[in-house]
Parts: structure tokens; C-alpha cells; sequence
């Protein structure tokens, strides 16, 4: 019998692949419990205030998405994938992750985003 007590979280926001802003926006989404890429400047990249971006997952979305036609269900479930990655990755904070990405209408997607820590 272990002497650790896992919490649950659940992320959970629609995405429109209508516009990149509506893509950059719900992306987001992704890192907004984790203050290590919204407030805590000593984990951001060098450049990234000085570039203009109000913090690290700001940039990360950006790039992601300037460089990526994001418009089917395999490039949006590739995309939360990706990023989701750079924050459950910290296996010092986080024991594991799952994502579900379910479209919902032509361009709208459901996204969930699981995860014990």
C-alpha cells in the first residue's frame, strides 16, 4: 500500500478551426494551470518577453500554429498532443496524461485533457 494520494485534473475546451485566433485561444487553454508557462518568468525561454509574448505559452501556441495548417481531426488531436506533451512531460509533477479530441461539427472540436498529478 503506497503513501501517496494522486489528484485527478480535467482540462476541457471547443475548438474552432475557423481562424487562427479562435485556434491560438483554445490551444491555450492547455497551459492555463500551469504557472511555470503563464507567471513564472524563470522558466520562460530568453527571448520570450522581449519578443512581445505575455508569457511562454503565448509563444508555444504561436509557433505551433504559424507553422501548421490546423483544419482536420488528425492535425488538431497531433496539435494537443504536441503541446499538451511539453506540460504533462514533467514526470516530477505529473504521473500521466490522456487526451480525447472529438469533432463536433465541421470546423468545432471538443477537446479533453486528463490527467493525475
Amino acid at each position: 500500500m503506497g503513501n501517496y494520494s494522486n489528484q485527478m485534473g480535467l482540462i476541457h475546451f471547443t475548438l474552432s478551426t475557423k481562424y487562427n485566433s479562435d485556434i491560438k485561444k483554445a490551444l491555450y487553454n492547455i497551459y492555463l494551470h500551469d504557472c511555470d508557462f503563464t507567471e513564472n518568468e524563470e522558466y520562460f525561454r530568453r527571448a520570450t518577453l522581449r519578443l512581445g509574448y505575455k508569457n511562454e505559452a503565448e509563444r508555444l501556441v504561436d509557433e505551433y500554429v504559424n507553422k501548421r495548417k490546423i483544419d482536420s481531426l488528425s492535425k488538431v488531436t497531433r496539435a494537443v498532443d504536441k503541446l499538451s506533451a511539453k506540460v504533462f512531460s514533467n514526470s516530477n509533477y505529473y504521473s500521466e496524461h490522456q487526451i480525447s479530441v472529438e469533432q463536433i461539427g465541421d470546423n468545432l472540436f471538443s477537446i479533453a485533457i486528463g490527467f493525475a498529478y
